[in-house]
């Protein structure tokens, strides 16, 4: 009887010294996640947690680097408080309706310091669930990404025209280079179109420069709605424009005939009336097209030939479009006359 009372009892004991022992290794887990969990908070990324009604509870020291607040002058305060006056109130409905419904929002948007500054930050914004499935809280994690948009706007002003904002001269090399090459591979023509406004220098000295600078941006809108996105439509400078097709028929005088139905739209795109500040304004242009399929000429040769063949339209009246090939010209030109006829 004694004997089964002491194994009874060591049984006991072995069992809750296991409890025990588990309940250690538990605790033990908890601290050591608490540990990682802290220091995984003290990251470069700026962190707040809020409650369900976006009061802020906690924030880290990446935070108050970015900020400029402290914790103790947003902590108990609505997270709005870093809101900019960059964004129309739709814009944080759509954020809260996309948090509401998926759990997390995250994109780039506009946050203001505590020195007034607008700032643009890279945010994610989750939803943390209790085990009903109710939101208990909010975790707000923003990098500030004002270096990487100044680097950014400095990488578009070496490829972009500051006007226009068009391919400029260096990027439309690169885009002819490719498309040569594109062309040579598929064995498919490509074009080059040189465009140049008729009396321009007219305009500015009329009406001023600013008002030929709304000219050559609406100029710009025209002429990118009448090319497909493969194309290009780049500013040489001034009132010169060049646009680059690409993918044309692989036989010379169809795609010949492609770019003159572009060169059509575009003349009549451009004679449609300008308003310009309190001006009404009526303009032409004159086009001059070379085509590069298996041709071996450079950048700069097809530049040429569609600045040459841009001053034959001149020649020729202005308000007109022209080959640099005179005979693919006129080969078109009959083309033309022939499908009127039929």
């Amino acid at each position: 009887m004694l004997r089964d009372l002491n194994l009874e009892l060591d049984r006991r004991v072995t069992e809750r010294t296991a409890e025990l022992q588990l309940e250690v290794d538990r605790r033990r887990s908890t601290e050591a996640y608490l540990r990682i969990a802290a220091t995984a908070f003290e990251c470069q990324e700026g962190m707040a947690i809020t409650n369900n009604n976006h009061v802020i509870l906690q924030v880290n020291q990446a935070f108050a680097a970015i900020t400029g607040y402290s914790a103790e002058e947003v902590v108990g305060k609505n997270v709005n408080i870093l809101r900019s006056d960059r964004h129309p109130p739709a814009f944080y409905d759509g954020l809260m309706e996309e948090l509401s419904k998926k759990g997390v929002w995250q994109g780039e948007i506009l946050h203001r310091r505590k020195n007034g500054e607008t700032f643009p930050v890279w945010l994610t914004f989750a939803a943390v669930r209790d085990p009903s499935g109710g939101v208990s809280h909010y975790v707000e994690s923003l990098i500030d990404i004002t270096e990487r948009k100044a680097a950014e706007k400095i990488e578009h002003l070496a490829f972009y025209d500051s006007l226009t904002g068009l391919a400029n001269r260096r990027l439309l090399h690169d885009r002819l280079r490719q498309a040569q090459v594109a062309s040579t591979r598929n064995d498919q023509e490509g074009a080059l179109l040189f465009i140049d406004l008729d009396n321009f220098k007219g305009l500015n000295d009329s009406l001023g420069h600013d008002i030929g600078d709304l000219l050559l941006q609406t100029v710009a809108q025209r002429l990118t709605a009448c090319v497909r996105e493969v194309d290009t439509v780049a500013r040489l400078g001034g009132d010169e424009f060049v646009i680059v097709l690409n993918n044309l028929s692989k036989q010379r005088e169809e795609a010949a005939a492609q770019v003159k139905a572009v060169g059509k739209d575009i003349l009549a795109s451009l004679n449609r009336p300008y308003t310009l500040g309190v001006h009404e304004y009526r303009s032409t242009a004159s086009i001059g097209a070379t085509l590069f399929g298996m041709h071996r000429n450079g950048k700069e040769d097809l530049l040429k030939q569609g600045d040459i063949a841009m001053y034959q339209a001149k020649a020729k009246g202005r308000n007109t479009f022209c080959f640099f090939d005179p005979e693919l010209h006129e080969a078109i030109e009959a083309r033309a006359a022939g499908s009127r006829s039929a």
